[in-house]
């Protein structure tokens, strides 16, 4: 041995040697970050509402790609379309997908195409800035719920505000209606003979129903409200919130006792008026939109008339109240009650002109009420059975009866008045999307 090599064996250091083969031994095990080249879209690319977006992406990786997902976020990164996943399970991996934007809601902006890609451990997400264009919401027309019996429901469209025509009619009598204008569907709700019917307005026909359910009646008045989900009340055990293809997906089991009709959904929850079928105390119950389970019960004095939305926290309610209107403002995170305004005779209708300001209806008057101000002022010396409100062109329909008067708001000038042959029970409004 030479003297070289006999200085190294005796200066060997067994916990240097661990040392060096744990170092080693782990830079071997390191792992790689996938690496993501886009083609396409471009940085800053435009598109159109109708458009499909071309994704072509080079995806590589030292180690195989195990799971790569690909869809469209807004500005805030939120998912605003249902993912894309690809399992190549190679080291080198050209995407080349589209994502439709004509099943997306969206206005015009900012937006990334979001591509993720991951190995056994790591991953990369890559973001591609692009602008999408969204076409105008435009008002389509007025459609009319009228009742030539008590065991028939027509439906009607209403042309330029002038020409009423029939769209279809149905057997059974009526509790409510909502329209989504986006997926073309009328949903109407009767108390007997008539469950739920989702009618599609574009083809002319029913597009689902859902069979008769024992007990009289089905539902109650103001039994449904659509925002993405169509949330209705049943008369019996339960309420549910179904997608425009019947598909339940928010469930509410009821105590036997409670009756509840008149719905709504505010931000993270669900509001229902309750009464009571052995006349006990009415109540509003609370819900959780995820969960559906019940937040809070509060007790009422007052018969609800409707509700209105004021921010994610708090609603309008629109009550009466010993032969008075009463207005609340109703706080849903801290249960708390707030009285707003009283209204020396009872209230027959309300409606929301903009997130502040509630026109509500009397037997005499119309006045315009302002939830921020507490104002309420009298725009309108004729009352009401029902009022609807077109946000685009800015009209407002004065039901009685058979008749609908068409009013320009804010101005409260009157443009002309529909006659129908029966009774007008709702009507809706159908925009192009």
């Amino acid at each position: 041995m030479s003297f070289i090599g006999k200085r190294y064996v005796e200066s060997y250091n067994p916990i240097l040697l661990v040392f060096l083969i744990l170092f080693f031994g782990c830079r071997e095990e390191e792992t790689s970050i996938p690496e993501i080249l886009f083609y396409s879209p471009v940085h800053n690319e435009e598109f159109n509402e109708s458009d499909s977006i071309y994704v072509h992406a080079l995806i590589s990786d030292e180690r195989p790609i195990q799971y790569i997902r690909t869809n469209l976020t807004d500005e805030n990164l939120i998912s605003v379309s249902p993912h894309q996943t690809n399992n190549p399970g190679v080291y080198r991996y050209e995407l080349k997908t589209y994502i439709s934007l004509s099943d997306i809601d969206f206005e015009s902006g900012t937006f990334y195409v979001l591509i993720r890609a991951e190995n056994d451990s790591e991953f990369k997400n890559k973001y591609q800035k692009i602008f999408l264009h969204a076409e105008d919401r435009v008002f389509e027309r007025p459609v009319v719920i009228t009742s030539p019996s008590s065991t028939t429901i027509e439906i009607s469209g209403v042309e330029n505000y002038d020409s009423i025509y029939q769209i279809t009619s149905f057997t059974g009598s009526f509790a409510g209606a909502e329209i989504s204008s986006k997926d073309k569907l009328l949903f109407i709700a009767g108390k007997t003979g008539l469950n739920l019917t989702a009618f599609d307005l574009k083809e002319n026909q029913i597009a689902w129903q859902l069979d008769q359910v024992p007990g009289t009646p089905i539902h109650n008045d103001h039994c449904l409200y659509f925002d993405e989900l169509l949330y209705t009340t049943f008369n019996f055990d339960y309420i549910f919130g179904y997608t425009t293809n019947g598909d339940i997906e928010f469930n509410v089991t009821l105590e036997e006792s409670d009756a509840p009709g008149r719905i709504i959904k505010n931000g993270s929850y669900v509001l229902a008026d309750i009464k009571q079928k052995n006349i006990s105390t009415p109540f509003i119950a609370t819900y959780y939109t995820v969960t559906g389970s019940e937040k809070q019960r509060r007790l009422i004095s007052f018969d609800v008339v409707n509700f209105h939305p004021y921010d994610d926290e708090n609603v309008i309610i629109v009550a009466n109240l010993n032969g008075e209107g009463k207005l609340y403002k109703y706080n849903l995170n801290e249960d708390i009650l707030s009285e707003l305004k009283t209204v020396d005779e009872l209230l027959t209708a309300s409606v929301q002109v903009d997130v502040e300001r509630v026109i509500l209806a009397t037997n005499s008057k119309l006045y315009e009420f302002s939830a921020t101000g507490g104002e309420l002022t009298v725009v309108l010396n004729s009352g009401a059975s029902g009022l609807y409100f077109e946000e685009i062109s800015k009209k407002l329909l004065i039901t009685n009866g058979l008749e609908a008067e068409v009013y320009e708001y804010p101005q409260m000038e009157n443009q002309k008045t529909l006659l129908f042959s029966d009774s007008i029970l709702c009507i809706l409004f159908e925009y192009s999307k």
